[in-house]
């Protein structure tokens, strides 16, 4: 026994008194039986609660020769309070009636090797995790990408074309420019994100003028909010100053991404930026506050810790409904740590979420100033319909993205197609109450409802009311194998991809609509 690094333990069944060899003891911290015990009750009083009763259970099940062999693993308590993995092995002796008399056994720790394991596994989902991540910004990516693109590719065809307006052309180009402003966007993430793993950011010293960064935020993101039909309001503290020291790209770029995620991810409500500055008398640096709250869905109490990494939104639904690669926040909590900041947030689930960000700049040469306190209006939705030869086919565009409004509308109009516009699926259901469409051209990636579920829900009141069925052609910018599939499981009947080919558009819609010459 002593020369065992097991641990040997001898149980003396009629009795109930067990032999633990001075190894075993050692094992776990003790040196006596007097601090340990000598009973099998007493043993299992070391054992973690959460394995007690499984371990008890075992050794019934094997005295009472129910299992071959008795084998099991668990935790026991350390002298130091702290919790040892034990792997127990035993063998037990029965008397010529076949009854337990006796039963022999030894401990081995395994605390490490489970340690190793755990260590290993948790790699392993890391690694796991990373890679789902990874594959899913991808997908997203590609979406993101192709989304603006399909106005630029489109209008850039549509001004090939004869008989635009100048007006028309002013709107074509107007559009492109947002549609390319959008995808250079992207691309600045990516190499944002590129840069910061390579370690290759240097944050400028320069001066700036914060107001006037604040005021471009206010236009920006107001027109933003307008078309949602929410508010945006704008708090300013009364006394700053009108020059800092630091990097205004970096800091917008903060401003921006915390502020646009606000109004991306508030359907209804308000958002409000609250803007402050500290400093101590005679100091040159002050503490800047930006604080971002909303009133939108908010975010999952065990997604709270994953929100800045890479490639990651609160879930893949998220995703799907709003868009976005998942690197916006990751980008912010860099580069406030880069400016020796801090950022946090709280949320809680369809009540809205809070942003809070701490950075220490330097105060320029000029002095306090008092800055304006400024509160971004709302509008409404405006409608949308387009009059033209009641003779010709009526199509119903269900489209959120304007830019494609625009490049699907002027390729209908140049093909003769009169058309309606739904933001959403709900919205094209109650068009579809109230007037007939002849086809319909379905965005798969909506708020409120998207495409498949509207689809859904267009197949189940035509056969609940008997009505024939009407045409449905997907419109996405995946363009997967796997996709296509969904949208015609969902009850479609065929697929275009983003960016439109105007010949292909004009075929499927002929198709559907018996229109071809």
């Amino acid at each position: 026994m002593q020369a065992s690094n097991d641990g040997i333990w001898d149980w003396n069944l009629i009795s109930n008194y067990i032999y633990f060899a001075p190894r075993y003891k050692a094992m776990l911290g003790y040196a006596d039986d007097n601090e340990f015990g000598n009973s099998m009750d007493e043993k299992l009083g070391h054992i973690h609660p959460e394995d007690r009763q499984r371990e008890a259970e075992t050794m019934r099940q094997y005295l009472a020769q129910e299992i071959p062999e008795y084998k099991d693993t668990y935790r026991m308590r350390h002298k130091d309070n702290t919790w040892r993995w034990i792997m127990s092995r035993a063998m037990a002796l029965w008397d010529e009636n076949g009854k337990p008399y006796r039963m022999i056994g030894s401990h081995t720790d395994i605390t490490e090797q489970k340690t190793l394991e755990r260590a290993l596994m948790d790699a392993r989902d890391k690694a796991e995790a990373a890679n789902e991540a990874k594959s899913d910004f991808l997908a997203n990516i590609s979406h993101e990408l192709r989304t603006p693109m399909n106005a630029v590719v489109g209008l850039a065809n549509i001004l090939m074309l004869n008989g635009s307006t100048p007006a028309k052309q002013r709107e074509f180009l107007s559009t492109l420019q947002l549609s390319a402003q959008s995808l250079m966007s992207l691309i600045n993430d990516l190499l944002d994100i590129s840069k910061f793993e390579s370690s290759e950011v240097k944050l400028e010293h320069i001066p700036f003028n914060l107001a006037e960064m604040i005021e471009e935020i206010i236009s920006i993101m107001s027109v933003k909010a307008e078309e949602k039909n929410i508010e945006l309001h704008i708090n300013y503290s009364p006394m700053l100053n009108t020059e800092f020291i630091g990097d205004p790209l970096r800091l917008r770029q903060i401003l921006m991404n915390l502020t646009g995620n606000a109004v991306k991810f508030t359907n209804k409500g308000n958002v409000t930026v609250h803007v402050e500055s500290t400093a101590e008398e005679g100091s040159k640096s002050i503490q800047l506050t930006i604080d971002v709250s909303d009133t939108g869905i908010g975010i999952k109490s065990d997604k709270l810790d994953t929100i800045f990494n890479k490639f990651s939104q609160a879930d893949t639904s998220i995703t799907r409904k709003y868009g976005g690669t998942g690197l916006g926040l990751s980008i912010c909590k860099t580069l406030v740590t880069l400016m020796n900041g801090t950022i946090s947030v709280i949320s809680t689930p369809r009540k809205g979420s809070r942003f809070t960000v701490t950075i220490p700049l330097e105060l320029g040469p000029h002095g306090i100033v008092a800055w304006k306190q400024g509160i971004a209006s709302k509008a409404q939705d405006s409608g949308n319909a387009i009059a033209a030869d009641p003779s010709k086919p009526l199509v119903l565009l269900v489209e959120d993205h304007k830019p494609n409004v625009l490049v699907a509308g002027t390729l209908l109009e140049n093909l003769g197609y009169r058309y309606e516009v739904a933001s959403n699926g709900k919205k094209a259901l109650t068009k579809l109450e109230n007037r007939h469409f002849d086809i319909i051209l379905m965005d798969v990636q909506m708020q409120e409802m998207d495409g498949l579920e509207t689809t859904r829900h267009i197949r189940k009141l035509e056969k609940k009311r008997n009505l024939p069925r009407m045409p449905i052609i997907a419109m996405t910018a995946h363009a997967q194998s796997e996709d296509r599939e969904q949208c015609l499981k969902a009850g479609m009947d065929d697929y275009i991809s983003k960016p439109f080919n105007p010949t292909e558009l004009q075929k499927k819609l002929e198709l559907f609509t018996n229109t071809a010459k």
